[in-house]
């Protein structure tokens, strides 16, 4: 089962992140994430119209901020590398936001198990791999795009915030309802 959701994981992911790269190249990364803002918003609110306004403290509305500026800003930044790079190299790096926020549980104090800890070096190895790729084919999608590191630079930065947004959720689902 395990398998078949880290499968249907990939997939979900490997289409978004196709789908946002067409969409960046098509329109200014501000004019993606406004849509995708709204779209979120909308797909929303029959959930949060089916639950209680929760009460919440000081702790929480500062991990709901971080949860929700990392990923507003890691979209902007994901949009943006993903219009000037090319999407196999700026997706593995977008990809390590699950270990940014393992490395920030375990900073924490929280334990990481055995198996995990040996599958963090190897697969920090090959994003690095990666992302330091030959990049002489220019793409050939519409908008500016073509070699450089600017895109893999971009890509760290929002996988960094995507990596603090996916803590800073997980300790406000700890006390707060999903929606």
């Amino acid at each position: 089962m395990a398998l078949l959701g880290g499968l249907a994981a990939a997939a979900f992911f490997a289409t978004a992140t196709l789908c946002s790269s067409r969409s960046a190249r098509m329109l200014p990364p501000s004019s993606v994430l406004a849509w995708v803002m709204v779209t979120g918003l909308l797909a929303l609110l029959p959930a949060l119209a089916l639950v209680d306004v929760p009460s919440v403290d000081a702790g929480e509305v500062g991990w709901l901020l971080v949860s929700g500026g990392g990923n507003v800003a890691g979209l902007l930044l994901a949009y943006s590398a993903l219009r000037r790079g090319k999407v196999g190299v700026v997706a593995p790096v977008l990809s390590t936001e699950g270990a940014i926020a393992a490395v920030a549980a375990v900073a924490s104090g929280e334990r990481l198990a055995v198996a995990a800890a040996w599958l963090l070096p190897p697969i920090a190895v090959g994003v690095a791999l990666a992302a330091s790729g030959p990049t002489t084919d220019v793409p050939t999608a519409p908008g500016p795009t073509g070699p450089g590191t600017r895109p893999v630079l971009l890509a760290g930065i929002a996988a960094g915030c995507f990596g603090a947004s996916l803590y800073a959720t997980s300790r406000a689902s700890a006390d707060l309802p999903v929606a």
